[in-house]
């Protein structure tokens, strides 16, 4: 099932990094990202809201969206917070 899910910016945004690949998928260098510091992955815009929207798509999450690609591509999407979300997949065995 695809959703977009609400959770907690701290939750997610620390310990990142971005890794650029050469064409063998051999990482080439790697650019850390200060914690705190969160883009949309659809658009790049900058969110920094205390609450952030990842996108989960067939069971996985596919990103962080910000509100206006929300409404603009993902609109059809449930919209759960983070314990609902936890929720629905311990009931379907997605979390033991």
């Amino acid at each position: 099932m695809d959703y977009v899910v609400v959770a907690s910016r701290h939750r997610f945004a620390k310990n990142r990094s971005i890794k650029f690949m050469d064409e063998n998928g051999n990482v080439e260098h790697v650019v850390p990202v200060p914690d705190g510091v969160v883009l949309c992955d659809v658009c790049g815009d900058l969110i920094d809201t205390s609450m952030i929207m990842l996108l989960v798509l067939d069971g996985y999450v596919w990103g962080v969206i910000c509100e206006e690609c929300r409404r603009k591509y993902h609109h059809d999407r449930p919209l759960l917070m983070w314990s609902e979300y936890e929720e629905a997949m311990i009931r379907i065995g997605e979390i033991p």
